[in-house]
């Protein structure tokens, strides 16, 4: 018999219960994770890197300087799953570096993302709602739940720019500029929203190997908001996060640790929903391998992003 599908829920959920928002609204938003904050920020360390959160989700990252000092590339792919869904993801981003004088450093970039979703069980389906990453619900519209399969495959268009200024760092970014069609049934059309995210954060000196790293990152997507403050005590080899985030209506804090030994940087994240009782945990590993020469006009700023980044 087969399988038809309908939509059972929309954006209004969002609202309604933490479990139903858009979990990729939030994802990579913050500090340690530029290159997927913005896509401007590709290869302004040349690394190779890995995130994992549990046995979840994974990414694995190389971002340089290629084509001369001012073309900038970072690739990287992402597997991820929830309850229903398992999704594979592989994103190439482009910067390039149009201004560069008086201390000012100025990106353009743009990148391109395909997405792979696939679902498929084999009778073992616990309830009839299916939910997809960006917080839509669907329902089996049949009682036949045995050997069925679903495979969505979608392209995304996103662009951004950057702003490098002795210790402060500004970024816009722009993801689903080309809205595609990410429903996972047949003959629905579900186009994602456009996301837009600013970001502002700066390296305060108090010491010779200490820096205070306030942040502050605001981001909207259809109905969703996010404002995030942060700030982060940084030695040369020890690194303390603390944020407070607004997700919607929903208060968050973050904590994290990252630990700085010559060319590896690792982090940990932990996140609490205070009014939900969710938490969530990523573990991030990154290989710091300068593979080029750093410009030595940029040398203090970069120095200040390796405690981070």
């Amino acid at each position: 018999m087969k399988l038809r599908w309908f939509l059972f829920a929309t954006l209004s959920i969002f609202f309604d219960s933490l479990k139903a928002q858009d979990i990729d609204f939030q994802r990579y938003k913050e500090l340690s994770t530029l290159a997927q904050l913005n896509p401007a920020f590709s290869g302004v360390l040349n690394r190779f890197r890995i995130l994992s959160n549990k046995s979840d989700e994974y990414l694995l990252g190389f971002e340089s300087r290629i084509l001369g000092s001012k073309n900038y590339l970072s690739m990287s792919y992402q597997g991820n799953q929830n309850e229903d869904l398992e999704r594979r993801i592989f994103k190439t981003s482009y910067a390039r570096e149009v201004f560069s004088k008086v201390g000012i450093d100025i990106r353009l970039a743009a990148d391109i993302q395909f997405e792979n979703k696939i679902f498929g069980q084999s009778g073992n389906t616990s309830s009839d709602l299916i939910k997809d990453f960006e917080g839509f619900f669907y329902q089996l519209d049949s009682t036949n739940k045995n050997n069925f399969s679903l495979n969505n495959r979608d392209f995304r268009l996103g662009a951004g720019a950057s702003v490098l200024y002795k210790n402060l760092v500004f970024g816009i970014s722009a993801r689903n500029l080309n809205t595609p069609d990410i429903s996972i049934q047949n003959n629905l059309v579900h186009n994602a929203k456009i996301d837009l995210t600013a970001s502002l954060f700066g390296f305060v000196p108090i010491g010779d190997e200490t820096r205070l790293v306030p942040n502050a990152l605001y981001s909207v997507k259809g109905s969703n908001q996010l404002l995030s403050l942060g700030l982060t005590f940084s030695s040369k080899i020890l690194g303390i996060v603390g944020q407070y985030e607004m997700n919607n209506s929903h208060p968050q804090i973050e904590f994290g640790l990252n630990l700085r030994f010559k060319k590896m940087f690792f982090s940990t994240t932990y996140l609490q929903v205070l009014d939900a009782g969710f938490d969530f945990n990523q573990l991030r590993i990154t290989l710091n391998k300068s593979l080029f020469k750093i410009k030595p006009s940029t040398d203090n700023l970069i120095d200040n992003l390796k405690r981070i980044y």
